[in-house]
């Protein structure tokens, strides 16, 4: 019995690791700023996309503070199935249309989080509670947009992770978000508007340069969109900035990320609900094999990220640093399951 809950710990702690090291590992560059402390409320926040009940990982509900409810940002964006990057250097969070292998990992990950029902809340179930979170500005690109919130209310980093105000969510995805604070529910039900495509130009033009697309308006660095080239029409192919080679490694880890926290979390469920110790046997082989495929995935992300570096004339111990980072995240992880 022993056995099986250290294998249990094992199988959640890998599945901690991914959920947090991508971001944890994008994030602590910049983890000098000072943490406050704030006064929450948590009550047992339920969330609808498209008549789909999706809760979030524990720990990861959504909180309301000074009367504004806070969503966590990665999860309401891949519910709705969009890509979320974040930059380090910048503070700079990207949330975009996602490429096909990321949609089809989005689409797992959501899977994962499905369940039948939602709990009715009642007074009793609402805890009041102290929590410590980051509140250094961050800057928010909504495919392709600047969007800014009040400054009072421009979100927080808590347990590396970024939570937003969901009237904000609503207002940048364009999404139909309703929240009633007596079930404490939340109700994502489409676009709110489908009015860009009347605006963009016709398309008979014959110049070489199309007018209208909004990727010139994009910085040279936010991962996950697009090709990266388009701003400047010269013959040679120009040399990507460091902090370019940077996002596009974090955009990869982070599309890792998804692949494995799919599969990691769905084996962890199937181990937990296992009774047969033949299948728990089994499932905790598939899990540890699939740990160590996303850890030697990550290995190999970060070892073309340092060729990068060096092929351009760059230093790599930014490189280093992420995976001292890394596992640092781990070994804690380990250290607190135990293992």
């Amino acid at each position: 019995m022993k056995n099986l809950l250290k294998r249990g710990s094992a199988l959640a702690a890998a599945s901690a690791i991914i959920f947090g090291s991508a971001f944890a590992v994008a994030q602590a560059n910049n983890a000098s700023e000072t943490q406050l402390s704030i006064s929450i409320a948590k009550a047992p926040i339920s969330f609808t996309f498209n008549g789909q009940v999706l809760a979030p990982a524990k720990g990861e509900e959504g909180f309301i503070h000074e009367g504004t409810t806070y969503v966590p940002l990665r999860f309401m964006s891949n519910a709705v199935e969009k890509s979320v990057a974040w930059d380090g250097n910048t503070m700079t969070v990207y949330v975009t249309e996602p490429s096909k292998n990321e949609k089809e990992a989005i689409r797992k990950s959501n899977a994962a989080y499905a369940v039948e029902s939602s709990t009715a809340p009642t007074q009793e179930s609402v805890v009041t509670q102290s929590i410590g979170v980051f509140s250094k500005p961050i800057t928010y690109m909504f495919d392709g947009v600047k969007k800014t919130p009040a400054a009072d209310k421009s979100g927080f980093i808590y347990n590396n992770k970024v939570y937003v105000p969901l009237r904000f969510f609503s207002d940048s995805v364009g999404q139909n978000v309703q929240f009633d604070p007596k079930t404490y529910a939340i109700k994502v039900t489409g676009k709110t508007q489908e009015s860009k495509s009347p605006t963009t130009p016709k398309q008979p033009q014959t110049n070489d340069q199309k007018p209208g697309t909004t990727a010139p308006t994009q910085p040279a660095t936010p991962p996950t969109v697009g090709g990266g080239g388009g701003a400047g029409g010269g013959a040679g192919v120009p040399k990507p900035s460091a902090e370019s080679i940077e996002s596009d490694a974090i955009s990869k880890i982070l599309a890792l990320q998804f692949a494995c926290e799919a599969k990691l979390t769905d084996i962890k469920n199937k181990y937990e609900a296992a009774t047969d110790p033949s299948e728990k046997d089994a499932l905790y082989s598939q899990g540890e094999a699939e740990f160590i495929a996303c850890d030697n995935a990550f290995y190999s992300l970060i070892a073309d990220f340092k060729n990068r570096l060096q092929d351009n004339g760059y230093d790599v111990a930014v490189a280093d640093g992420y995976v001292n980072l890394y596992e640092d995240f781990v070994a804690d992880k380990k250290a607190q399951y135990g293992l």
